[in-house]
Formats: C-alpha cells, sequence, structure tokens
C-alpha cells in the first residue's frame, strides 16, 4: 500500500498538459500505480491509471503493461467472464488467433 500511496503522490505534482510535456515520466508514473493497485486488488484504481495510459500513450507498447494489470485484476477478483474477454481482446490486439473453446479438436 506504501508503493501505491507514493506513485499517487508523485502523479499530484504532475502540471496541466504533463502527457506532452514529461511523457515517460508520466507513463512510467501511471503504470507504476496501476501495477501497485492491481497487487493490493484495487480494481477501481487500476481502471482509473489505465485509462490514462490507454488514452494517451503515444505506442501500443506503451499500453501492455496497463492492458494487463487490467486483466490480472479481474482474475483476482473473480470476475472470470471480465477477465477472459480483456483476455481475449487483449490476445487479438497483439495479433495472436482466437483461442478455441474448451474440447474443441
Amino acid at each position: 500500500r506504501a508503493a501505491f500511496k507514493l506513485f499517487k503522490h508523485g502523479i499530484s505534482f504532475l502540471e496541466d498538459g504533463h502527457w506532452t510535456a514529461c511523457y515517460k515520466l508520466s507513463l512510467d508514473l501511471f503504470n507504476a500505480a496501476a501495477e501497485a493497485a492491481c497487487v493490493i486488488n484495487n480494481g477501481d484504481a487500476v481502471k482509473i491509471y489505465s485509462d490514462q495510459v490507454v488514452a494517451h500513450a503515444k505506442f501500443f507498447d506503451d499500453k501492455l503493461n496497463c492492458l494487463y494489470c487490467t486483466t490480472q485484476v479481474l482474475r483476482n477478483s473473480e470476475k472470470i467472464a471480465d477477465c477472459c474477454d480483456s483476455a481475449v481482446d487483449l490476445l487479438s490486439r497483439i495479433g495472436e488467433e482466437p483461442l478455441r473453446p474448451l474440447g474443441d479438436a
């Protein structure tokens, strides 16, 4: 919980326009906050910080950590159907084939 609070504190010091002026720092702080929130299973915080990264990331690779955290927190919260949907969406975004339903040969 201490790490999550530190990342939130760091984000609070960012000024307006930080995604343009301090892209790398903003990306690192928001990714770290989402990951720390995931570790403490704070799904609302994961969504808040991940949404910011997804909205402002310049490259798809910059979004991957947050997209993974979103999927992981759904799993941790036992929201299995949502977790599966999120995982399939993530796999399709990186160019992987859709998964076959269990039981298909």
